[in-house]
């Protein structure tokens, strides 16, 4: 995995020839970590939740307000939820869950810890500083979801 630029990426070694697919989710134990974008006989190519180039959909809480998730290209620990109303009620502490809206991942898997809300000056939104629920520096293994009904991929424990 690269964690040195903006538009990082990683590897699986598990490619089409195991049912991989563009567009699969790549998760770990912890939460999740990002989405598979190109395959390999052998291999797969994915973009991890430390791209500047993507973005999520995520919810504070199983059923709470919902805003969009990125990286904002700062610290690999660290993430933001954005275009959050101001009205929303969130405190520190709050986990950030997956929505499923986007057909990567299903519903409620972990994104990341509330460390920080500040509110816009200039406008009527909040931003929500996250800890990322993966630890990128340390990740080792994944899992890889076939979406959009999720079973869990057959080989538990892919090397990332």
């Amino acid at each position: 995995m690269t964690l040195a630029s903006y538009a990082n990426w990683f590897m699986v070694n598990r490619g089409s020839a195991d049912s991989v697919r563009v567009g699969d989710g790549v998760v770990s134990a912890r939460g999740v970590v990002g989405r598979i974008v190109e395959t390999d006989e052998h291999y797969a190519l994915g973009l991890p939740l430390v791209n500047t180039e993507l973005e999520w959909s995520g919810r504070v809480g199983r059923a709470g307000v919902m805003g969009r998730v990125v990286w904002p290209g700062k610290e690999v620990s660290a993430g933001q939820m954005q275009d959050v109303p101001r009205s929303a009620t969130i405190t520190i502490g709050d986990t950030v869950f997956s929505t499923g809206f986007q057909g990567v991942f299903p519903a409620d898997l972990p994104i990341g810890i509330v460390k920080r809300v500040t509110q816009n000056p200039s406008d009527e939104f909040l931003t929500v500083e996250l800890t990322w629920a993966v630890d990128f520096n340390a990740l080792r293994y994944v899992e890889l979801l076939h979406g959009p009904n999720w079973p869990a991929f057959p080989h538990n424990e892919t090397p990332a």
